[in-house]
């Protein structure tokens, strides 16, 4: 069992600062935390740093067992054994250590071809089918280039055309001409 005084609660609104609570490792370098002695009853995992521990006991209560033990069988020897899936909690602080620094970012570069235009560029008429395919092309477009950089749906509309015009190859989220076939 391992108690730490909260140090720093701020704009963390479930910690109060000064509180003593039960915490539990979770990885390196954050804490479930509970006002229990269960880790079964965490309130959520914080940095580390935000707590000063107080008392460590080395002995784990029995309820508190490994959590990221997955696929175990529990019961006794009246019960068939039932098969139970216990979630792996991941440390929501691994994205900050250095070795995560130099991943490339996720996605597909592509060359947006020329005649990817936007609706405001087509000459045929509104009601037309060819319309309606070249709306549908460059919304395609659009959306997998939002939705791997975010911000506004504006803002990547005029990235796609920046790079259309200049032939510069660009990160999308995924491919969309998949999507036109």
């Amino acid at each position: 069992m391992m108690k730490a005084v909260c140090i720093d609660a701020n704009l963390i609104t479930v910690l109060q600062e000064g509180k003593e609570y039960f915490v539990f490792p979770n990885g390196p370098s954050s804490f479930f935390v509970s006002n229990f002695n269960s880790v079964r009853s965490h309130m959520g995992a914080f940095q580390r740093s935000r707590f000063k521990l107080n008392y460590m006991n080395e002995k784990l209560d029995k309820s508190n067992g490994p959590l990221i033990e997955n696929n175990k069988y529990q019961g006794n020897s009246n019960d068939s054994a039932a098969k139970v899936n216990v979630l792996e909690q991941m440390d929501i602080f691994d994205f900050l250590s250095e070795d995560h620094e130099n991943v490339p970012p996720i996605g597909i570069e592509i060359i947006i071809p020329h005649d990817v235009i936007s609706p405001l560029e087509c000459t045929k008429g509104v009601k037309t089918k060819e319309f309606r395919i070249v709306q549908k092309r460059w919304k395609n477009y659009v959306d997998a280039l939002n939705e791997q950089e975010g911000g506004s749906w504006l803002e990547a509309r005029e990235k796609l055309i920046r790079h259309r015009d200049n032939k510069e190859p660009l990160l999308v989220a995924w491919d969309p001409q998949k999507t036109e076939k």
